[in-house]
């Protein structure tokens, strides 16, 4: 009976330390008044969108708080080298699922001025973040090397119904609006031509690539070297 009851104990304690380890990592919260607290912040591993609060213990039995992105400067996940800074940015956060845009107005887009956790992808003169929102939703943002932020906008819009031949059948299509491509023109300026951006997909290995022509162009190869990526 003692041994039945040492081994049910044991995968008690398993389980709890399992448990635990699902749900919270090793971290740093960097404060607004620039400290840092060290101990371990909960990550969310049914859920890939950007977190709207980080919930954190400064040790594994240590009351939780909660930090809201206005709270705080950033925070990372220590083991997992995942770093995020809060900013406020102005989104276009319009849904898009199909019958949402359908039954949208034009001009309603739902733009939102709001402060939000970003996670950086890429470190060098400029670096690349995401927010990512909705339904696994990446919205890429770049910074500039004067720290001013330009949200990456790839608009999707309802184009209407495409009506096949037999009439039998119909499909409701869907179109993207390459708004980003702009954005990434004016922080560019003439490091990358018009060619160079045409390809540019709404990908974060796309996006990486056409940043390390800029730098290329406007540093030197030589810059290609501390550029880090995520």
């Amino acid at each position: 009976m003692f041994t039945r009851k040492l081994i049910w104990a044991m995968v008690a304690m398993l389980t709890s330390a399992t448990a635990f380890a699902q749900k919270y990592e090793k971290g740093v919260i960097y404060t607004a008044k620039g400290d840092s607290l060290t101990g371990f912040i909960e990550k969310k591993l049914l859920s890939t969108n950007s977190p709207e609060a980080i919930h954190f213990k400064s040790s594994k039995e240590g009351e939780v708080v909660t930090y809201l992105p206005t709270m705080v400067k950033g925070f990372k996940y220590t083991d997992l080298n995942e770093t995020f800074i809060s900013q406020e940015l102005t989104l276009d956060l319009t849904s898009q699922k199909l019958e949402d845009l359908k039954n949208r107005a034009q001009q309603t887009r739902d733009i939102q001025k709001k402060t939000v956790f970003i996670q950086l992808l890429l470190e060098g003169q400029t670096k690349l973040y995401v927010y990512n929102w909705g339904n696994n939703i990446d919205y890429f943002i770049l910074q500039d090397e004067v720290k001013q932020f330009y949200p990456l906008d790839n608009l999707v819009e309802y184009e209407g119904v495409r009506r096949f031949s037999n009439q039998q059948s119909q499909q409701e299509l869907l179109t993207t609006i390459p708004v980003y491509k702009g954005a990434l023109k004016r922080v560019f300026n003439t490091c990358v031509s018009d060619k160079q951006l045409k390809p540019v997909r709404y990908t974060k290995k796309s996006l990486v690539e056409i940043i390390k022509k800029y730098e290329a162009c406007q540093y030197g190869k030589d810059a290609l070297r501390s550029i880090v990526e995520y």
